[in-house]
């Protein structure tokens, strides 16, 4: 698995696989894992449009 580190790289490295990654943590209840910060952001940004 990614770590919240390496989540965070990978969201400014490689969004699709970022969001594949975070469609796994939150399917396999790895909450501890998710980088919550751009999911929240990414979130948020949907909701604006």
């Amino acid at each position: 698995m990614v770590t919240q580190i390496n989540s965070q790289t990978l969201y400014d490295k490689d969004f699709n696989l970022w969001i594949e990654e975070t469609v796994k943590q939150l399917k396999s209840g790895d909450f501890n894992e998710i980088d919550i910060n751009n999911l929240i952001e990414e979130i948020a940004d949907k909701a604006e449009k």
